[in-house]
């Protein structure tokens, strides 16, 4: 029987908790590449390359979901995006 919240998540072979806590990962990261474009917008010499490099990354790691060749990798978002910290913000430190 159709169960459309769990159609989608068994189709990248996850269960209805595992979908959703991925994708919560991807708004989150999302967000915050968002605040760093906003900040980019205002101060364009901070975060110049961090929304454009974030969003290649996520990129990739989306691609490598949809292989799904390595089931022992994760294929959440990677936690390594140089994103601004409220203390970077504060300082106004360059955050490349």
């Amino acid at each position: 029987m159709y169960n459309p919240f769990t159609d989608h998540p068994s189709k990248v072979d996850e269960t209805y908790f595992e979908h959703m806590q991925c994708a919560f990962k991807f708004f989150y990261t999302l967000l915050r590449l968002s605040f760093a474009a906003l900040v980019h917008s205002i101060f364009p010499f901070w975060f110049e390359h961090t929304a454009s490099s974030g969003i290649k990354k996520l990129n990739d790691c989306m691609q490598d979901r949809k292989l799904g060749t390595d089931k022992n990798k994760s294929y959440f978002p990677p936690n390594n995006f140089p994103l601004p910290t409220v203390e970077d913000i504060k300082s106004g430190e360059k955050n490349d």
